[in-house]
């Protein structure tokens, strides 16, 4: 049985075209009931420009964009534009499914039993660790969960990544290790698609102390004198980030605040990873259909500019055929006069040399340049279609 609950809404282009440059196109695809790739055939049907890659990202970080107008068009046809607006049973009951994942309270137990082997290793590996100079543990050796924590919030950080671990394996999501630009990555495979993820201590800052002795150096050098430094030290607040780009207005970092420690809002990190996880799938089909259009666009401006080539052949083949037919035309004006002038020679009885073969071989060489000539001879003398 159809669950689909559909009405019909009606744009203008301009209206559509307004709305594409004030939307990211996957969240106005989802107010549409329509994906963005959909959403995107619309726009390429009638003519519409869409954003290019990045566009919202530049937009988002105060940069320089620039909008491309909307062209007119003579097809009365695509001015109006009717969408089938839907809302899918089974987009209903994802945002029930997710709403009720919002109440679920994961409990991170006080001690850590029955460790997951990721998290195993990545303790043992942490506790014979030397912290850096910011009181910072990270593991350096493969196959380490990509945690950096002070030495004291270890046991913490993996009772926090021990519950996250097993709750998203519970549900059928999987969570590797993965080396990348010489880093290890913690990756979630979440609804197909893979999100990068990190948990770390947030450092806390204070003002360096010096000795008397530091002072008194600081004070020969004018740019010390009045400069501040700061130590900083691990603070014992979480936070869990998703490194992934999931897209514009995607929840990506869960921390502890005056209120609420991270522990408590697992249950809101899974329900973000699985946004999060959509938002990729929507930022790599916008991608693919970019990469799409970009090869349709190259495809085009190949395709015609091989047809400029072919064209720019037969131009100056046709110019050549004539420069040829002009130059047979004047080697046979040219022995036609000398044939006039030796017969006159002949009336006058003056001696002249037999130039008989000469005057054969001219009219020869004129027929072989001749494009009309070799064209009765054989077929295309005339044609320089590189297709044939």
């Amino acid at each position: 049985m159809d669950n689909d609950q559909s009405e019909t809404v009606t744009l203008s282009r301009k209206e559509l075209y307004e709305k594409i440059w004030q939307t990211p196109t996957t969240k106005l695809g989802e107010s549409f009931g329509l994906s963005d790739v959909a959403l995107g055939k619309i726009c390429k049907k009638h003519l519409i420009p869409k954003p290019p890659l990045g566009y919202w990202a530049k937009l988002a970080h105060g940069k320089l964009v620039t909008q491309t107008p909307l062209s007119t068009i003579d097809n009365p046809g695509l001015e109006v534009i009717k969408i089938g607006k839907k809302t899918p049973h089974s987009t209903i009951e994802r945002v029930k499914s997710s709403t009720s994942m919002n109440e679920v309270q994961l409990v991170v137990p006080e001690r850590l039993t029955s460790p997951h082997p990721l998290v195993r290793w990545t303790m043992d590996a942490l506790k014979s660790e030397v912290a850096d100079q910011t009181g910072i543990l990270r593991a350096g050796i493969d196959g380490c969960l990509n945690v950096s924590v002070g030495r004291q919030s270890v046991g913490r950080a993996m009772r926090i990544m021990n519950a996250l671990i097993k709750a998203l394996e519970s549900q059928g999501s999987t969570v590797t290790v993965v080396k990348k630009d010489r880093m290890r990555q913690t990756c979630v495979n979440i609804l197909d698609e893979t999100l990068e993820i990190e948990l770390k201590e947030i450092l806390t800052r204070k003002e360096k102390q010096f000795t008397a002795a530091q002072l008194r150096d600081r004070e020969k050098s004018y740019w010390l004198r009045d400069r501040k430094e700061y130590e900083f030290f691990p603070s014992q607040n979480f936070a869990l980030n998703i490194v992934t780009y999931c897209g514009e207005g995607v929840r990506r970092v869960w921390s502890d605040g005056k209120r609420q420690r991270l522990e408590n809002c697992l249950g809101s990190v899974i329900v973000g990873l699985r946004a999060a996880a959509e938002g990729v799938r929507a930022v790599r089909l916008e991608r693919e259909c970019w990469e799409r259009d970009r090869q349709e666009n190259e495809r085009r401006r190949l395709e015609e500019q091989e047809r400029r080539r072919k064209e720019e052949e037969k131009i100056k083949h046709l110019e050549q055929v004539v420069a040829n037919w002009n130059q047979s035309q004047k080697i046979r004006e040219f022995v036609a006069n000398v044939e006039r002038a030796i017969a006159e020679a002949k009336e006058r009885n003056n001696k002249v040399p037999d130039l008989s073969e000469w005057l054969a071989w001219a009219y020869r060489y004129a027929d072989s340049i001749d494009p009309i000539h070799l064209t009765l001879l054989s077929d295309g003398a005339l044609d320089n279609d590189t297709e044939s």
